[in-house]
């Protein structure tokens, strides 16, 4: 009777391990769909990403497992104490590993030794007891064998899921440094923009300096095309008839203190001869007059003669007569003869004195009116000299204000000169800090195209070494893992794809532009022959425009870069190519 008890209790517990098995079957290996549609989220059964919650696991099967060995021992005890036999305990902490993970009781032995021994003898006898235990000793046995095979397996399982965790741990590695990568992109893009949204307002600055400069340079040029006019006219004028080659023009403003000071060496050369004209004039009348005299002595003594043989018959002149005498006494001023020749005048002198009138005869008077037009022609001749040294003098004091106003404006245009020479050498140095920066952008390119294709061979190299160990050994913990990061490395991969392709375009496009350049010899020999001011600036300007150009369009370049690597465009290119094979990603 206890056996077939025993039979009928380890068929049940076969029959219910059996279903147990399929059932667990059916969870541990569900059905297949596709490539990618075993590892979606509802398929994902086991995640044993953690460290932790793999050793949790393993010490939740290790407690289990002395839980069970431990209940069926005493349960064992309590059986051969009932029958009265000692136990014997020949391995009490083994038990077979699938009534451990299923939760099931062991196996019973096989139908065919129960039924033979419940046919020989229906009542348990020693014979049967010692063939029972012989039987539970075959049975321990056995599964002392099954269960080092079963250690082995979990060893090698071990080891297998910490090379599985190394290669995680690379994996992760490798994900950090892309996410600093993107961080490194993140802040250089927002360098770019401070540097464009700096550059476009030094741009605007430059743009309102130049034109600024250029209206300033319309009114000088209006200025200088005025002052010019202005000078040409300035000569001076030539009151005395001279030739036009004594006239002095003031062409240049360099000239004009030069040609004052010739004028005034003329105008005193002139006033030294006119002094010793005079002087000879005068020299001239005082001789005149004194042969005058001697002759009016000798017209008194002949008409005093004549007087003794007429009579007291005397002619006295009139008052018209005796103001032209007076009026030539005044303007001749005689002075005292020298020498011999001065007797008859000191005799004629005190002969009139003597004389109580002056007795003036028609020949005196004669003499008198034939001098008087020459006086007057002298005195005339003085009066335009006056009014010429007069004329001479306004003109003089005309020149010098004129001449010093244009000395203030020549000084004035000077400074204007040399602003503007320095505000060029600044746009200079703006623009060859323009092109370093242009040079800088350039190597920052191909630093970026580097590290794509660098990113690249390392996604490939990680394919490759994934699909390897995929085909070597695909436990089905390990496989939703693995796919997982190979989406991820499948997105990160065509993410810099389509940088790379991005920079490839934005490459051809700055080879054409480059080709369309001005090449920089060229480039010198124009700025030499524009260093007379505005037209510099307008060419300085455009080369700055195209050179700023340039900028945006790499700074817009490296903002869709990094806008292709933020996590919200990550998800949506992997929502596109979610479902693609690994011969496609080859």
């Amino acid at each position: 009777m206890d056996d077939e008890e025993d039979y009928s209790f380890y068929s049940k517990l076969r029959i219910n391990q059996e279903k147990a098995s399929k059932r667990d079957s059916m969870k541990l290996s569900p059905e297949k769909l596709t490539f990618s549609g075993n590892f979606t989220q509802k398929q994902k059964i086991f995640n044993i990403n953690l460290p932790e919650r793999r050793a949790s696991m393993k010490k939740d099967i290790m407690d289990t497992v002395l839980k069970r060995t431990e209940s069926k021992m005493m349960s064992l005890k309590s059986q051969e104490r009932d029958d009265g036999d000692e136990f014997v305990d020949d391995n009490p902490m083994y038990e077979d590993p699938r009534d451990v993970i299923g939760q099931k009781p062991a196996k019973p032995p096989r139908k065919r030794n129960l039924q033979g021994v419940a046919v020989a003898s229906p009542k348990l006898s020693k014979e049967g007891k010692s063939l029972l235990k012989e039987q539970k000793r075959k049975l321990t046995k056995k599964y002392e064998s099954l269960i080092t095979t079963l250690m082995d397996r979990c060893e090698d399982n071990i080891v297998m899921i910490s090379e599985r965790d190394s290669t995680i741990a690379k994996l992760k590695e490798k994900l950090k440094t892309v996410l600093e990568y993107n961080k490194l992109f993140a802040e250089e893009n927002d360098q770019l923009k401070t540097q464009y949204t700096t550059l476009v307002k030094y741009v605007e600055e430059c743009k309102q300096v130049i034109k600024d400069e250029r209206d300033r340079c319309e009114v000088l040029e209006s200025k200088c095309k005025e002052l010019g006019d202005k000078v040409k006219q300035y000569e001076v004028p030539d009151r005395d008839h001279s030739p036009p080659i004594t006239a002095v023009p003031l062409v240049e403003v360099c000239m004009k203190c030069s040609s004052r000071q010739i004028i005034l060496n003329q105008a005193r050369e002139q006033n030294s001869r006119l002094q010793k004209d005079m002087q000879a004039l005068k020299d001239v009348l005082y001789r005149l007059n004194v042969q005058l005299s001697r002759y009016q002595e000798k017209l008194r003594s002949g008409s005093r003669k004549v007087s003794d043989d007429k009579g007291d018959f005397v002619h006295k002149p009139s008052d018209k007569y005796d103001a032209l005498d007076s009026l030539i006494t005044t303007s001749l001023g005689y002075k005292a003869p020298e020498g011999g020749n001065d007797e008859t005048y000191t005799k004629s002198n005190a002969d009139d004195h003597t004389q109580a009138g002056r007795l003036v005869d028609l020949s005196g008077l004669l003499s008198a009116q034939a001098l008087a037009p020459l006086f007057d022609a002298y005195q005339e001749n003085l009066q335009e000299k006056d009014s010429l040294i007069i004329d001479y003098e306004k003109q003089f004091e005309m020149m010098n204000k004129k001449s010093k106003q244009i000395v203030e404006e020549n000084k004035a245009l000077s400074e204007k000169v040399v602003i503007l020479e320095r505000e060029l050498m600044q746009v200079r140095q703006s623009q060859k800090k323009l092109y370093v920066e242009k040079e800088t952008v350039d190597i920052e390119k191909a630093t970026l195209i580097e590290r794509a294709q660098k990113a690249e061979n390392k996604l490939k190299e990680v394919y490759e070494m994934y699909e390897d160990k995929i085909c070597k050994n695909s436990p089905i913990i390990l496989v939703s893992a693995m796919m997982r990061d190979y989406e991820t490395v499948h997105r990160e991969y065509f993410a810099t794809r389509s940088a790379l392709e991005a920079t490839e375009g934005k490459l051809a496009q700055l080879d054409v532009f480059r080709a369309r350049t001005v090449p920089a010899d060229l480039h010198e020999r124009r700025l030499d022959h524009c260093k007379s001011g505005a037209p510099h600036s307008i060419s300085l300007v455009r080369e700055t425009n195209a050179s700023i150009a340039v900028i945006l369009d790499f700074s817009a370049f490296i903002y869709w870069e990094l806008r292709l690597l933020d996590p919200a465009a990550i998800a949506e290119v992997s929502l596109q190519y979610s479902r693609i094979t690994p011969k496609d990603f080859r």
